[in-house]
């Protein structure tokens, strides 16, 4: 491969995988004694650790920001032999009702991305395992925080292209002009840069693939991220943690009794 220098054996033959976008979140669980993960590989965007749930290998692994990097990781994940892949991550809320202290469990994307359509047609869909939007809906229940679940629209700009005035020209053109408002009225719940690229390569790679973000802009309030006197992403993490617990218990250990 040509990023990943691993082996199926190396990673314990993992079929399920977290991602998510910095590496310091991946450094920083090595630290967790709940984790208990342990670095495979620095490179590039890319950290890669392994933990374990119920003795059940999971590979920890950072995409860096937008879907190119995350094509890259998803498929070569794959030729690894991971079959399950959850993202977590953060979002900017499009839709007045959601706030920060919230999360957004994606159920579809917008495919306003630049990796998808060399594999699909733009009419082809980009939607994620419905049973990791059950795993994660449960286990956002069991922990006792605020989801919305539905559709996400997933950009290869973080500024134009989420219509973000705050740029030295201050210009969007056009066709990006009153976008955000037109997203809300469609429904869709916020902007993040990666789910559609993981959610196509699901479909076509036959992967188990999932997405939720902790909310860390309300858009229709300011564009800027919100300052917080707490770690966003510790909600989506606590959340897709326990998702993942429920996924080993009800598909793998299950599957293998």
């Amino acid at each position: 491969m040509n990023h990943l220098a691993l082996t199926e054996r190396e990673i314990q033959f993992a079929k399920i995988a977290c991602i998510t976008g910095n590496p310091n979140r991946i450094e920083a669980l090595t630290n967790d004694s709940k984790v208990n993960a342990v670095i495979l590989q620095r490179e590039r965007e890319f950290t890669i650790a392994l933990a374990h749930i119920n003795n059940i290998p999971v590979l920890l692994a950072s995409h860096g920001i937008g879907g190119s990097s995350t094509e890259i990781l998803v498929e070569e994940l794959s030729q690894l032999g991971i079959t399950t892949i959850l993202r977590i991550g953060t979002s900017g809320a499009i839709q007045p009702k959601i706030h920060q202290g919230e999360v957004v469990i994606s159920q579809a994307s917008v495919r306003l991305d630049g990796v998808t359509p060399f594999y699909a047609p733009i009419e082809y869909p980009a939607i994620s395992s419905s049973k990791w939007v059950d795993c994660l809906e449960k286990a956002s229940k069991h922990v006792d925080i605020p989801y919305h679940t539905g559709i996400t629209a997933s950009t290869a700009s973080f500024y134009p292209g989420q219509e973000r005035y705050d740029t030295k020209t201050k210009y969007i053109i056009p066709k990006w002009r009153g976008a955000m408002k037109q997203w809300e009225m469609l429904n869709v719940l916020n902007y993040e840069m990666e789910s559609s690229t993981l959610f196509i390569l699901g479909s076509l790679l036959g992967l188990e693939v999932g997405c939720i973000t902790s909310i860390v802009a309300e858009r229709s309030s300011k564009e800027d991220i919100i300052e917080a006197n707490f770690d966003p992403f510790s909600l989506s993490w606590k959340i897709g943690w326990k998702a993942i617990e429920f996924w080993i218990n009800e598909y793998i250990l299950k599957d293998n009794q």
